[in-house]
C-alpha cells in the first residue's frame, strides 16, 4: 500500500507500474488523487471494518489538502519538484467538485469552504437546455459517480438538475 510515491499524500499522474516511483517527469496530480481516493473510499464503504476500510481512510487522512490549496482561493492543478506548483488552478466549474468536497470535509487537512464559492460557475443554454457551463460532458457527470447531488443545492446551484441539463444538451448537440 505505501509502494506508489507520493508528496504530502498526493500521487504522481504516471507512476511506473512495478515500483510505484514517478514516471517521466509527471506532476503530482490534484485530481487523479482523488480519482484514486473516491474508489478507495468507496470500496471501503462496501467493506466496513475491514482493513480495506481502515487502509482506506489512512490514505484520505493523510492528504494535505491545505498544502495543494497553495495560498488559494482556489486548489492547484499539481506540483512538480523541479518547478513548484503548476500555474493552473481548479478555479472554473469542472470534473473538481469532489476534489472540493474532500478537501472541506477532510478530518485533517481540511481547505477552507470558501475555496467553493471561490470557483467560477455560470448557466449556459443549448437547445433549450441550461447548465453550469463545462463543455465536455464528462465533467458534469463525473463527481456524480461518487457523490449523489440530487436535492442538494448550495443556494446558488442545482448540480443534479444541471448535470441532468448538460446530458440532455450534449443530446441535441449530437443531434
Amino acid at each position: 500500500r505505501d509502494r506508489c510515491e507520493s508528496v504530502h499524500g498526493f500521487y504522481y499522474h504516471f507512476v511506473d507500474a512495478r515500483t510505484g516511483a514517478r514516471a517521466w517527469n509527471s506532476e503530482v496530480s490534484s485530481i487523479d488523487t482523488v480519482l484514486f481516493l473516491a474508489g478507495a473510499l468507496t470500496a471501503a464503504r462496501a467493506y466496513p471494518g475491514t482493513e480495506v476500510d481502515s487502509i482506506a481512510q489512512a490514505l484520505y487522512e493523510r492528504v494535505e489538502w491545505d498544502w495543494m490549496y497553495a495560498g488559494g482561493p482556489t486548489v492547484s492543478m499539481g506540483w512538480k519538484p523541479e518547478g513548484g506548483f503548476l500555474p493552473y488552478r481548479w478555479s472554473n466549474y469542472d470534473e473538481a467538485s469532489l476534489l472540493y468536497l474532500l478537501a472541506i470535509g477532510s478530518p485533517t487537512h481540511p481547505i477552507p469552504p470558501a475555496a467553493w464559492g471561490a470557483v467560477h460557475r455560470e448557466i449556459g443554454v443549448y437547445g433549450g437546455h441550461a447548465c453550469l457551463v463545462s463543455p465536455p460532458l464528462f465533467t458534469h457527470q463525473f463527481s456524480h459517480l461518487f457523490v449523489d447531488f440530487r436535492n442538494r443545492n448550495d443556494g446558488r446551484f442545482d448540480y443534479w438538475k444541471s448535470s441532468v441539463e448538460a446530458t440532455l444538451a450534449n443530446r441535441q448537440f449530437c443531434i
